[in-house]
Formats: structure tokens, sequence, C-alpha cells
């Protein structure tokens, strides 16, 4: 049942989060948006029941998965900086100025 719960989940997280990220709206590219968030929908709701099923109380499987948490978000590359580029992609975002015409006109 949760199989189904977590698939119409994925499916209405994935329209939203894929149209206000502004990918490109390629089949190809959607659906594989859509199967690695079902996926991971899964993956996460299942290892909370192994680790419920596993352990003496719900309460020490509530201790267990916060420390797992983190260790995934760590090493899956969520917490990773990368370099933020200043290209504009919109031409809504025009009258944005870039580095070099900022440190211009705050010049004496």
């Amino acid at each position: 049942m949760e199989v189904i719960y977590n698939i119409m989940q994925g499916i209405l997280y994935t329209v939203l989060i894929y149209a206000m990220i502004g990918y490109d709206w390629k089949a190809d590219k959607f659906f594989y948006f859509l199967f690695f968030i079902t996926a991971s929908f899964n993956y996460f709701t299942l290892f909370g029941m192994m680790l419920v099923a596993c352990t003496p109380s719900a309460l020490l499987a509530n201790i267990l998965i916060t420390f797992a948490l983190p260790l995934w978000n760590l090493f899956a590359g969520f917490l990773i900086v990368r370099p933020v580029s200043m290209q504009l992609r919109s031409p809504r975002l025009s009258c944005v100025r870039l580095d070099s015409e900022l440190t211009d006109s705050l010049t004496l």
C-alpha cells in the first residue's frame, strides 16, 4: 500500500518541483526524474519499515534513523558546495547586474 502512495506522491512532487526548478521539458528527462524520486521515496519508506521491524521498539528505530538520514544526505551530494555561475538564463533576469558591473559602479 505504501508503494502506491509513494508513486502518487512522487508524481505530484515531480510535476511541482520539475516546473519550479526549470528543467528542460523533455519526456525522457522528466520520466528519469520521476523514476529516481519515486525510487527514493520507496527506499526511505521501506528502510524505515525495516528499522521498525528489526529493532525492539519504534523509539529505538527513530533514534537510529536520525543518524542514518544525515549520512545519506552527506554522501548523496546534497551538502557538496558547487560554484555558482553568473549566467543569465532568462530574459526576465536581464536587469540583474553581473559582478564586474557591480564592482565598477561601486568604485569611487
